[in-house]
């Protein structure tokens, strides 16, 4: 029975992020990469996340607009997971710095950033819909890589670890924990 209780929280803690990518199955030995495409374009207006030497551009349109999805019944999965999403886009933009002129990003520092500031910002990055930009060469990079490596050492032992890492570099530039058990 505990079993299956563990089991059915970390279904669901996993599906929260998981809107519009499919990912690996949660709760095994993995170890895969993926190349996904980056925007290309700034949106406006937007949300600046620095990272040590990498900038992920957010819309803040889509970020104000996930954080009002807020279903009032909560009856179905979807309307769970939909509230848990508007929660941590609030969150996000809960520690957002205003622009320094009315045609620059918001800013958001990675310290800032919580695990759900984190989880939304991994989301835009796994579907594409973030900009990602490589401060040490001053440019937009067209793709990211992304490892979802887990580890399984027993049936109540184990780890799942999702890394992003520009396409040609080695340290990633965001780490979120996927699963635990």
């Amino acid at each position: 029975m505990v079993r299956n209780a563990l089991a059915c929280a970390l279904s669901l803690v996993v599906s929260l992020s998981q809107a519009d990518v499919s990912r690996p199955p949660a709760g095994t030995n993995v170890d895969e990469t993926r190349v996904v495409s980056a925007r290309q374009k700034m949106p406006a207006p937007c949300v600046a996340v620095a990272f040590d030497s990498v900038t992920v551009v957010l819309s803040r349109t889509d970020l104000e607009a996930q954080a009002l999805r807020n279903p009032a019944q909560l009856q179905r999965d979807e309307d769970r997971i939909a509230r848990v999403q508007s929660l941590r886009a609030a969150a996000l933009l809960s520690t957002v710095v205003a622009p320094k002129t009315a045609d620059a990003c918001a800013q958001v520092a990675w310290e800032a950033l919580g695990t759900d500031g984190r989880s939304v910002v991994l989301d835009s990055l796994e579907n594409g819909r973030a900009l990602v930009r490589d401060e040490t060469k001053g440019v937009v990079v067209p793709t990211v890589r992304i490892r979802y490596f887990g580890e399984r050492c027993g049936p109540m032992c184990g780890r799942g670890d999702i890394t992003v890492a520009l396409p040609d570099g080695e340290r990633p530039f965001l780490a979120v924990s996927w699963w635990v058990s």
